[in-house]
């Protein structure tokens, strides 16, 4: 008997081609049967989807909950968003490699202090205790560039030198070797932004031999986002490596308007047989920390230094230089701080407002909020056009990445400071393609399924085919839409009815179950 037996449905298979009414049988984790001959399947549990979409599980092509897994394993903010995958260690960014001394720098700079009670030092380690806490849905890891550095050099602004590069190279292939499935860059973060294009060529070409990927949240993505295209697809030619944009985006006004000619670079380096694709999500606003509007150069010695940075003999080019930054992004009004319970004098209100609640200039007040919350502030940045965020996501070879984390509706793992693309982004991005009519259903949710599957490498899910992994989602798509927004980022999208995660039902009729489904996926190897 069938373990699942989902009837008359509406297929959308994550090809991008033409739909088509079946039903589905689901056994032993896999889809055993698609029946297009209008009968009705049979098993343990039956599902009508009549009126309804069957497709793929959408995979979140960049997420960060390789944090949050360790302290909350439902995921509810991307379960109910019929996420079944996500894509984690990004933007420079994992939990290892590391060692005990530098796992407690890691857990600091993550604001997460759980981690360094735990040794996870090498990704066996990781993978062994994800299993052992067990997963809602699955995930595939990514090694951070930034975490390699840190483990190696710390917080230096300076090249590694020879033995430095070698122990970074033979850590990324021991990594790449235990199962992961690129290496992250984050370059506007440190120590990831003390690197050049020597070293993560060197990087690019460990990568390139494991047929792995080299995803980046790149070097600029305002007045420096075309020179940092560039840098990537400089990284590409000198390696070989598959290069992988993380959120693509033009931020600030001096950019708005150039994402046909930003489109036109990349597709240039495609068409010459160069290997490239991105990511989008689907807003006009970022959020990351406020400390990024601090040059790159006064963060070197990590976060204490930083702030001590902020008082000491260079304090007036620093300000100046938040200054600049900020007004790369769009100037004081545009830099919002979101709900932060411990500050609510700041909530919804941006940097020019608090600046006049101060009496102090806006580089003074950004310097003020950071040392208050001890460096750890993030902001909500209102910085791109509408139009270019439709252009980007027309183009067939951009998946979708949330740049979230999968948290819980609770708020027990963040009370605050979070973007709705957690709780939103997938419905958001299937709402705004069929409301703005971009694209047809079928390459919508191809984008988030089996485009994100195969820039990834993975084989076995993001379509529905016999004998692929049983990841499925049930919905209507006339009504799948978010509802989470900056000053209610904590909230339900509309419109999924079931999600199916190794052939096992997390959602039930918009309900999340208590199962536990989710796998670890490796590229290379079976721990």
């Amino acid at each position: 008997m069938l373990d699942i037996a989902i009837n008359n449905g509406r297929i959308v298979d994550g090809t991008g081609e033409k739909s088509y009414i079946a039903s589905i049988g689901i056994k032993d984790k896999k889809i055993v049967e698609i029946n297009k001959n209008n009968e009705i399947l049979s098993g343990k549990n039956v599902i009508d989807a009549s009126g309804l979409i069957v497709s793929p599980g959408f995979i979140d092509m960049h997420s960060h909950s390789d944090w949050t897994f360790l302290m909350d394993n439902r995921s509810e903010s991307k379960v109910l968003q019929g996420v079944t995958t996500e894509v984690i260690g990004n933007c420079g960014n994992s939990i290892v490699p590391n060692t005990q001394l530098n796992l407690a720098e890691v857990s600091e700079y993550a604001n997460i202090e759980k981690v360094a009670h735990w040794r996870l030092h090498t990704l066996g380690d990781y993978i062994e205790k994800l299993r052992e806490i067990g997963l809602s849905i699955n995930c595939a890891p990514l090694i951070g560039h930034g975490t390699l550095r840190k483990m190696v050099m710390g917080f230096d602004n300076r090249r590694p030198n020879e033995a430095e590069m070698q122990q970074m190279k033979a850590l990324l292939s021991r990594e790449l070797e235990t199962g992961a499935w690129g290496m992250s860059a984050g370059l506007i973060y440190p120590p990831g932004c003390f690197s050049d294009r020597a070293e993560l060529i060197e990087l690019g070409k460990v990568l390139k031999a494991h047929d792995a990927l080299f995803t980046a949240h790149i070097r600029g993505e305002s007045d420096a986002v075309f020179e940092a295209v560039k840098e990537m697809i400089e990284i590409g030619r000198g390696s070989g490596v598959h290069v992988h944009i993380s959120h693509l985006k033009l931020m600030g006004k001096d950019q708005w308007g150039k994402a046909e000619d930003l489109l036109d670079l990349i597709h240039q380096y495609a068409s010459e047989g160069g290997l490239i694709s991105c990511d989008q999500y689907p807003y006009t606003a970022s959020m990351t920390s406020l400390k990024t509007l601090v040059p790159e150069w006064a963060h070197e010695g990590g976060i204490e230094k930083m702030l001590e940075n902020l008082r000491g003999k260079d304090e007036q080019k620093i300000l100046e230089g938040i200054d600049v930054e900020m007004n790369k992004r769009g100037g004081p009004e545009k830099v919002v701080i979101g709900t932060v319970s411990e500050f609510p004098e700041w909530e919804g209100r941006n940097i020019q407002q608090i600046s006049d609640q101060m009496a102090l200039e806006p580089a003074h007040a950004v310097r003020v909020i950071l040392e208050k919350s001890n460096g750890t502030m993030k902001a909500i940045y209102h910085t791109m056009d509408e139009e270019d965020v439709k252009r980007i996501m027309k183009h067939m070879n951009i998946s979708v990445g949330s740049d979230g984390y999968g948290i819980d509706y609770e708020g027990k793992i963040y009370t605050n400071q979070i973007h709705p693309r957690s709780f939103g982004t997938f419905p958001r991005f299937l709402k705004f393609t069929r409301e703005n009519e971009l694209l047809s259903m079928e390459k919508s949710i191809y984008k988030i399924t089996g485009l994100a599957a195969n820039q990834l490498g993975i084989k076995d899910r993001g379509k529905i085919k016999q004998n692929h992994q049983a990841d499925l989602v049930i919905f209507d798509y006339e009504k799948i839409a978010d509802t989470a927004t900056f000053m209610n980022p904590i909230s339900k999208p509309e419109g999924i009815h079931h999600v199916i995660v190794s052939g096992e039902l997390i959602v039930q009729n918009g309900v999340q179950t208590e199962a536990k489904n989710g796998e670890v996926l490796l590229k290379t190897a079976v721990l």
